[in-house]
């Protein structure tokens, strides 16, 4: 079943080519990190800053507080856009049962991409023995949670828009398995952009270093997190909890915030920084035409 579903959204979002297109750009740069096969913070890359700390508190505390304090929407806007209508009629489960296995898929998608860079940590500081470098890839991987779990709470409560089970729900009550809970909090999906987060960081850590002794180990960790994070979007979809540009949006959010920003700010020199490598993809759906510039910093 979840064979045909990645087959399709090849089709419809261009997911697998940017997926492609991404480490076409990214491993070169990894080869180069691969060189010494230490798992050292290297002087030249810039440290976690002491405001960054601060960020990551504030910005943790505000979503504990948002979840806490203020009440989901119990109203907002209904329907598609772009492509979503002609997304939903691909890979919208056509059974309960197909629903609330996809729930369950998404489910433990979102968990394991929420606890695997953690083990990284734990790894890199029992087995590589780097207390400097676990402290960084915790402080990074602590800050790219709270960055994108903020904007996800935060455009939830603004955005107030309905999922796509909210009508058929309005009249099969068991239509999936939550049917009437946060009806209204679609945008953005907080399990994909998890998950997307979850895969970044692991990508950004694995590609600047030999965490798994380089080569073959790091780059399967990147692209199994990343297969893993596709997934998670998917069945979103395919449990109608969202709208495929609530995953798509979810996914971008999650990969500059995991990947593209401390692979910019935290794993490049500060006094020569690389050239920054992209490749332009365009991208057909139905009813939609764009085009994404996909880089490796």
């Amino acid at each position: 079943m979840y064979v045909r579903l990645v087959s399709r959204s090849c089709i419809s979002f261009a997911s697998c080519a940017s997926v492609i297109g991404l480490l076409l750009v990214a491993l070169p740069n990894a080869a180069l990190a691969h060189d010494t096969q230490q798992v050292e913070w290297q002087p030249h890359w810039r440290k976690v800053q002491p405001f960054e700390y601060v960020v990551s508190a504030a910005l943790g505390l505000g979503s504990l507080g948002i979840t806490l304090f203020v009440e989901s929407p119990q109203s907002g806007h209904y329907g598609g856009i772009l492509f979503d209508d002609a997304a939903r009629d691909v890979f919208r489960g056509h059974s309960r049962a197909a629903r609330n296995t996809a729930l369950t898929v998404a489910d433990w998608g979102y968990r394991s991409m929420l606890v695997f860079p953690f083990l990284d940590v734990a790894i890199t500081w029992a087995i590589h023995r780097n207390t400097e470098v676990a402290w960084q890839m915790l402080a990074i991987d602590l800050e790219a949670l709270s960055v994108a779990g903020f904007l996800g709470l935060v455009t939830t409560h603004l955005v107030r828009r309905a999922r796509p089970s909210v009508e058929p729900c309005t009249t099969d009550p068991m239509y999936e398995a939550y049917c009437h809970r946060g009806s209204y909090s679609s945008f953005m999906s907080g399990h994909s952009v998890t998950a997307a987060v979850g895969a970044g960081v692991t990508c950004a850590h694995h590609l600047s270093m030999p965490l798994y002794g380089g080569g073959a180990g790091d780059i399967a960790a990147c692209a199994a997190t990343s297969l893993v994070a596709l997934t998670t979007g998917i069945s979103r979809l395919v449990n109608d909890r969202h709208w495929a540009t609530d995953v798509v949006t979810a996914w971008m959010v999650g990969a500059a915030v995991g990947f593209v920003w401390p692979r910019l700010f935290h794993y490049r020199s500060r006094d020569k920084p690389d050239g920054v490598t992209y490749l332009v993809l365009p991208s057909f759906s139905p009813g939609a035409y764009s085009a994404a510039m996909i880089g490796a910093f």
